[in-house]
């Protein structure tokens, strides 16, 4: 199992040379390869946001054959390096740049957990970190989890760029406060956002009891969040039988084999749920939709 609980306590007190980990020359690659990768890169390298989502793959195929080859690097020097990271002095692009290595990263590790016949499934669980840009544009995970993060454009473009690893991920956040977290923008992702928005105050006004997150529960087939700062309570999934809507009603007879209602009350359930028990909910939506879309075809 690969699950992370990235307590915001353990950076009390701690500085980047002073972490303790099971591997330091791994770590140490880690340091390295951000330096090589992050602070070489002039603020004018991109042109924009949109323009270097591909770069994480590109970072993690790199790692592989050079700093990493032969090199054990695995989920607990991916949680020690984000531990880290997040107290990076980093400005302007530069938190943009430590988001794509996190990546980089994740990608990395998910690629070796698939070339080991095992499946790429994470849970981070933050503790309220600031993060910003974090994992952006990775790819290869089967299922991510994201919980209790702070910080704008968190878990974005996940897998978008991926021609040689189609699965369709399964991404969820809960509680998850920033402006435009998880951009589903992949087609084939099954995306959720539970207990979501752009600050916690506004969220706590709008969803004051669980009974008003049911009757607020957004479903999208078919259509991307780009460009939306969705909040609160949203499933997104792929297109379904040639329809594509921005919102779908739950007992819309054309969307029957979807199993909206199921799908919902396992979500609305998950909102208080462990660690273990979100990762096991997103396990389950990636089986159910596996099947549902692979008999579509």
């Amino acid at each position: 199992m690969t699950q992370t609980n990235l307590a915001i306590k353990k950076l009390k007190g701690i500085k980047p040379k002073g972490v303790k980990v099971k591997d330091k020359s791994t770590f140490e690659l880690l340091l390295k390869g951000y330096g090589t990768y992050v602070n070489l890169w002039g603020s004018g390298f991109f042109s924009g946001d949109l323009g270097c989502t591909h770069i994480p793959l590109l970072i993690s195929d790199d790692l592989e054959n050079t700093l990493f080859k032969d090199v054990e690097f695995n989920k607990k020097h991916l949680e020690d390096f984000i531990i880290v990271s997040a107290a990076f002095d980093v400005d302007g692009t530069k938190d943009l740049f430590r988001g794509l290595y996190s990546g980089a990263l994740l990608t990395l590790c998910s690629k070796r957990l698939k070339q080991q016949g095992k499946k790429a499934e994470f849970c981070f669980n933050g503790d309220g970190l600031i993060y910003p840009y974090l994992f952006h544009g990775a790819s290869h995970m089967d299922v991510l989890v994201l919980r209790n993060f702070n910080g704008r454009y968190i878990g974005n473009f996940i897998n978008n760029f991926d021609k040689e690893f189609p699965d369709r991920p399964v991404i969820l956040l809960t509680n998850v406060f920033g402006i435009y977290k998880g951009a589903f923008s992949n087609d084939n992702c099954v995306g959720v956002l539970l207990n979501c928005g752009a600050d916690r105050k506004s969220f706590e006004t709008e969803y004051p009891t669980i009974d008003s997150a049911r009757d607020n529960f957004l479903i999208t087939v078919g259509h991307s969040n780009m460009g939306m700062d969705s909040a609160g309570y949203h499933l997104f999934l792929p297109k379904y039988g040639g329809i594509k809507s921005s919102r779908v009603e739950v007992g819309q007879s054309s969307l029957e084999g979807l199993k909206l209602e199921e799908t919902r009350a396992l979500l609305l359930n998950s909102t208080d749920a462990s660690d273990e028990e979100l990762l096991t909910a997103a396990r389950i939506l990636k089986s159910k939709y596996d099947k549902i879309y692979e008999n579509e075809k």
